[in-house]
């Protein structure tokens, strides 16, 4: 993937809380830089941990029962890659609507906008929605505007024999607001592709002319009726330098090279009487801290450490088999033979049951050994 290049994954999840362990075990080996859920159907009693994952940022917004007539449902959970400075704008996310903004200011001052409108919502709903991307393009300064979402528009039809889908202009309040709210916002709708009830009901606007949108051929999660799993790519974003990536090398110290003999000799030099006897026992205790730590820094080294590519209980077959579904994949993707597509999509469910396989062993080993290596639990 260039560097310029940002690639989105879109699917309506119709619910995450059986399917986290499968989201997680997904993410392991997946090269998507920002990937949006909605319909997660989470609530409080899922707590954060539960589902982030170590090479992503977690942005969430479940559904606020007390301001809604729902018993549950809805829900948005945004995950971006680590090397991307990204920053959530609640100042622009209203209360009553299900909606995510999140700011890229490295990815030509990209505002993404994730959002969910629930099925047989007035056109009210859409009227305060459509109202409030007017005062974001209004006040705000942002150059590109990129909006993904499902809203449910069934009978709204797109024109696509032209480069930029259109909305047939009907009758309703809604499709006059929607094609007004294109028009301001110089907004193109990206998604021609259809579900089985030939409709499309997510939606990608964006003022930029260089997105594309296909259907996802690794879906992260189990397929949902009438919502096809979509990769989008938004290309040509003039990427600025930005934070270091998540798999940079980590400094930390290397006790195994310190100087023990000079160590222990600064630690016998040292008054302890006079150095923590008048203190309160909240000082002491940082004194005493600042103490071993200026001796630390002075004798023991430093060293760069790189995480490691995948996970400890990844099999040495599972790694080949990876690298090989990668090899294919783009393989494919260049020539878009055939042949490469089967061999890929056989590599794809292979990999898929070695995760689970190598995922099922490693969880049986660690309830093996609780009783007699605790320590394993930890590491």
């Amino acid at each position: 993937m260039h560097l310029d290049n940002l690639l989105i994954f879109y699917q309506n999840c119709g619910g995450l809380k059986t399917k986290i362990t499968q989201l997680k075990l997904n993410l392991l080996t997946c090269e998507y830089d920002v990937i949006i859920l909605v319909e997660t159907w989470l609530s409080s009693a899922v707590f954060d941990s539960e589902i982030k994952a170590d090479s992503y940022l977690m942005f969430r917004r479940d559904r606020n029962l007390n301001l809604t007539d729902k018993k549950g449902g809805g829900g948005l959970l945004i995950l971006v890659k680590k090397n991307i400075n990204v920053l959530r704008r609640f100042d622009l996310e209203a209360n009553n609507i299900e909606e995510i903004y999140l700011h890229f200011p490295c990815y030509s001052d990209l505002l993404l906008c994730a959002c969910y409108i629930p099925p047989a919502s007035k056109s009210t709903m859409f009227d305060r929605f459509f109202c409030k991307l007017h005062d974001v393009h209004l006040n705000g300064h942002f150059s590109n505007l990129m909006l993904i979402g499902d809203f449910n528009l069934p009978y709204l039809k797109w024109l696509s024999d032209c480069p930029s889908p259109h909305p047939v202009v009907s009758d309703t309040d809604i499709s006059k607001l929607l094609t007004y709210t294109m028009a301001l916002l110089n907004l193109h709708q990206f998604n021609t592709i259809l579900n089985e009830n030939s409709r499309t009901l997510d939606l990608v606007f964006s003022t930029s002319r260089h997105i594309t949108v296909n259907t996802a051929e690794d879906p992260l999660l189990n397929l949902v009726p009438h919502h096809p799993p979509l990769e989008i790519l938004h290309s040509a974003c003039n990427r600025e330098p930005h934070m270091s990536t998540f798999n940079d090398h980590k400094i930390k110290r290397n006790f195994f090279k310190a100087d023990y003999e000079l160590i222990n000799k600064d630690l016998c030099n040292i008054n302890w009487t006079s150095e923590l006897a008048t203190l309160s026992p909240e000082l002491a205790v940082d004194k005493f801290y600042n103490l071993l730590n200026d001796i630390i820094e002075k004798h023991v080294p430093q060293t760069k450490s790189k995480p490691p590519r995948y996970p400890n209980w990844f099999s040495k077959s599972l790694i080949s088999t990876l690298r090989r579904k990668t090899k294919v994949w783009m393989r494919w993707k260049t020539y878009g033979s055939l042949r490469d597509y089967q061999e890929f999509d056989l590599l794809r469910k292979r990999v898929k049951l070695l995760i689970r396989n190598c995922y099922n062993l490693y969880i049986e080993n660690i309830e093996k050994s609780l009783k007699d290596n605790i320590k394993l639990f930890w590491k």
